[in-house]
């Protein structure tokens, strides 16, 4: 993935999801890296602590990456 000109991710998709993952509620999560409201409720990223991996949503990893909490998310991956 790119940005402005840059490299930000290289990743396999199965290295994305053991790092991350992707949830949503109605109440958003203490721990979200990045988060998004929309009218079912909350969706966000977080860091993947336990192990299980989740479906990844494509167009929240791409929100986040182009957001200000970029650098959160790409830390968590690191």
């Amino acid at each position: 993935m790119l940005r402005r000109g840059n490299l930000l991710l290289s990743m396999s998709t199965e290295e994305i999801g053991s790092k991350l993952s992707f949830m949503a509620s109605t109440a958003p999560s203490p721990n979200a890296l990045y988060i998004e409201q929309d009218m079912n409720g909350f969706r966000w990223i977080e860091k993947n602590i336990d192990g299980n991996e989740t479906e990844i949503n494509f167009s929240l990893i791409y929100s986040a990456l182009m957001s200000n909490a970029a650098q959160n998310v790409l830390d968590a991956l690191k």
